[in-house]
């Protein structure tokens, strides 16, 4: 989660013209995939991430929560 975290602020980041701080070996895909992406959609799966981190200190199902934000990840870019 941590590392989806960092790879949707560097992608955020890439798409408003600057430059990735956490996968930098990865600024050509994601430039790729910035041009690719809504920033709405982007800003609000992140915030997704971010309430699902929280969600993820109760040892409720964290392999569903995981599945879940892979497909709305996956759901960005459609």
């Amino acid at each position: 989660l941590e590392w989806l975290l960092g790879w949707t602020g560097d992608l955020a980041r890439v798409a408003a013209g600057g430059a990735p701080r956490q996968n930098p070996d990865f600024a050509d895909a994601l430039s790729s995939l910035a041009n690719a992406v809504a920033p709405f959609p982007l800003f609000r799966y992140h915030r997704s991430l971010l309430r699902q981190r929280a969600l993820l200190a109760h040892p409720l199902q964290p392999r569903l929560v995981a599945e879940a934000l892979l497909i709305e990840y996956r759901d960005l870019f459609r």
